[in-house]
């Protein structure tokens, strides 16, 4: 059984606006994952996201198949606005973060990235 079918038992209601918050880490969910994940959220919530990058694959070996691409989430779903995107090393991870807000409409005002070691910002939109 997989996760649609699952879900298909439960009845997509079941799970509707759930969660003020979701916090992802270290897990590259898959496109029919991203279908349902905005369901989770009650209006205005919002998501953190922190996973490997390419760049994790490139200098320690790890599955590129588990590695976001640069700004491969930027529009992962029209109801998640990205309110922040950043690329990062910590301790020695290549790691992207966003931060994604449910928003009412499929409209996107843009979002900051944050260069790593500074604190400027770039507005997108």
């Amino acid at each position: 059984m997989d996760f649609d079918d699952e879900i298909s038992l439960l009845g997509r209601d079941a799970f509707e606006d759930l969660f003020d918050n979701l916090i992802i880490f270290f897990f590259k969910p898959p496109v029919q994952l991203w279908q349902v994940i905005p369901a989770l959220l009650k209006p205005g919530g919002k998501i953190l996201l922190c996973s490997f990058n390419l760049q994790q694959h490139d200098n320690k070996g790890f599955s590129s198949r588990f590695c976001l691409e640069p700004g491969e989430l930027t529009s992962v779903h029209p109801l998640l606005e990205v309110e922040l995107y950043q690329s990062f090393e910590d301790k020695g991870r290549f790691l992207d973060a966003y931060v994604f807000k449910k928003t009412n409409t499929a409209e996107s005002t843009g979002y900051r990235i944050l260069q790593e070691g500074t604190e400027a910002a770039q507005e997108t939109g």
